[in-house]
């Protein structure tokens, strides 16, 4: 009897495991975890220009004056103009670039960025007009002050006889501002070159 019982367990054995080795064959394990990572939000940059003004040793004014000036070799014009950026977005650095669109032999041009609190970029001193300049890359609304000096030089092709009869004139063209993200400076693991 024993010996009957120890056949039919090892027959039921030998089925079981018959019908299980067929459904391991056509399923491989799997299992699916989801998370939901929810919505990440885009940075931002704006930038608006505000009030032009300029500036020499003996004479100053605003942006609808300045065709009226007049210089002569050796003189230094400064023209500021107002800029409110807004920054909004993680390891966003943000550089200012300004160009004339008619950069001549008779000028050089050189700038620098303040905000309320004094000159903070570069450092100190004026940079070279094609010089970019890194801002503090504090988010949120700023405005800063863009001072662009610009030197006669004593002589070059722009100046005539003072005795002419005519009084020739110095295109300074369009000043354009503008703002482009960096990856450099504070927050990152190199400097920005050019301050």
């Amino acid at each position: 009897m024993r010996k009957k019982s120890v056949i039919i367990c090892a027959s039921l054995l030998a089925v079981f495991m018959a019908v299980l080795g067929g459904q391991v064959t056509f399923a491989l394990w799997e299992a699916d975890v989801a998370s939901p990572l929810g919505v990440i939000a885009t940075g931002d940059m704006k930038m608006t220009i505000g009030d032009v003004t300029w500036a020499t040793s003996c004479a100053s004014g605003d942006a609808t004056t300045l065709s009226a000036v007049q210089v002569t070799p050796g003189d230094a014009l400064h023209v500021s103009a107002q800029v409110t950026t807004q920054f909004a977005g993680d390891n966003l650095g943000v550089a200012l670039s300004a160009s004339f669109s008619n950069m001549t032999q008779a000028f050089d041009a050189t700038w620098h960025v303040e905000d309320s609190s004094g000159q903070v970029a570069p450092v100190s001193g004026d940079a070279p007009l094609t010089s970019a300049l890194t801002l503090p890359s504090d988010e949120g609304e700023h405005v800063w002050t863009v001072v662009v000096s610009v030197s006669f030089r004593g002589s070059g092709p722009a100046w005539v006889d003072p005795g002419a009869k005519t009084t020739p004139s110095l295109d300074l063209g369009v000043l354009t501002l503008r703002a482009n993200q960096v990856r450099c400076g504070g927050g990152f693991s190199h400097e920005c070159g050019g301050q």
